[in-house]
């Protein structure tokens, strides 16, 4: 029931790689080299691609896991949900329809995946006091609901090259 975040530059595959954890999680297939110990319910909301497109990806890396995994098809259909984007309205806060999905739920998810923090929220992530009340709000939906998070982040754009370091995280010093 924790927290964790996928942070980098724009176009590195922030929302390949989170699509591909959520499959793992929800078929209980390794994820890179983890294993994941079961299957497990997980959500995935998007607020970076229209649907069309989300479509197409979803269905590329699907049928590229279900033919590793063929017999893990009926967990795949059960235990993952993606959003869709139509009458959403990004930079605007998302938590109310993120909490309606997690109090609808019949069985619960186990995992929440939101791609991206950025565009789930009107919060000015650069500013700490903002981030910090967004990180409550979730925090509070992760112990109601007795799910964990996924957050998938962007840093700010560097005119260098060099090692990734929190600061350079919206909200990093957070």
């Amino acid at each position: 029931h924790g927290t964790s975040s996928i942070s980098g530059q724009s176009n590195v595959g922030k929302s390949i790689l989170a699509l591909q954890f959520a499959m793992s999680v929800a078929m209980g297939v390794p994820f890179l080299n983890f294993n994941v110990p079961k299957p497990r319910r997980v959500l995935l909301v998007q607020f970076e691609m229209m649907d069309a497109h989300m479509t197409t990806r979803v269905q590329k890396c699907r049928d590229a896991m279900l033919s590793q995994y063929p017999h893990k098809m009926d967990l795949y259909k059960d235990n993952l949900r993606i959003t869709s984007m139509e009458n959403i309205t990004i930079f605007t806060d998302q938590y109310k329809a993120i909490e309606g999905n997690l109090m609808a739920a019949d069985p619960p998810y186990d995992v929440v995946v939101v791609d991206n923090l950025y565009s789930s929220s009107g919060a000015q992530l650069h500013k700490n006091d903002a981030l910090t009340q967004l990180m409550s709000r979730i925090d509070t939906l992760r112990k109601e609901y007795q799910c964990a998070f996924m957050l998938i982040s962007h840093h700010k754009k560097l005119e260098e090259k060099r090692p990734l370091e929190h600061s350079m995280v919206y909200g990093g010093s957070y």
